[in-house]
């Protein structure tokens, strides 16, 4: 239900802007890619220095540790398992990271892909694009990467990992901060987000 609010939100704020929707997104980029755990990198755009992630880590409840761009972000919020941070230079309301944990039924065993499923159902049904969408079972891990079509310079992932618990990075962004972020994805994935 957070999820759906969060959502919502979101869509009123951007459709509050008087942009059109990008024409250029069709019908074939909005199918799910092959999975790869690994997403391309860039060739235009230099490696990031080793100091551009660094781990963020929570204790209280269910414990992990996941690579952020902690130098380029500052938290605004930080409550046991729900951490937002918002971009430190020019930030705008669309540019922010929001990582959040979820208890889940300890008695039954769930699977990514029941999580994804609903998760690329509910950004469909409030309106916002998906470019790209996998699955990997054995790492417990989906990606979701997207767009809004009525604010096409904003892009979105959601990268999610169920385990013992679901946890859920959520990360909006401008366009010309998109190569940062394909930088980013595949150290943030390859990580995971185990303590060791």
């Amino acid at each position: 239900m957070n999820k759906i609010l969060f959502l919502c939100i979101m869509i009123f704020l951007l459709g509050c802007q008087s942009k059109t929707a990008d024409a250029t997104h069709s019908d074939a980029a909005k199918q799910d890619s092959a999975p790869n755990p690994v997403l391309p990198k860039t060739a235009v755009a230099p490696e990031p220095s080793d100091s551009a992630l660094t781990v963020f880590g929570n204790t209280e409840i269910y414990p992990y540790c996941i690579l952020l761009p902690q130098k380029s972000y500052i938290p605004q919020i930080s409550r046991k398992m729900y951490h937002t941070f918002a971009r430190k230079s020019q930030p705008t309301q669309h540019d922010f990271i929001k990582l959040q944990g979820f208890q889940i039924d300890e008695d039954k065993q769930y699977s990514p892909r029941i999580f994804h499923e609903r998760d690329k159902q509910e950004f469909e049904e409030v309106g916002l694009g998906i470019d790209t969408s996998y699955i990997d079972s054995t790492r417990h891990f989906y990606l979701i990467k997207g767009y809004a079509p009525n604010l096409p310079e904003l892009k979105f992932f959601q990268l999610v990992w169920v385990k013992d618990f679901e946890l859920v990075l959520y990360v909006a962004y401008d366009e010309e901060n998109q190569s940062e972020w394909e930088q980013y994805l595949p150290r943030i994935i390859e990580k995971g987000i185990s303590c060791e």
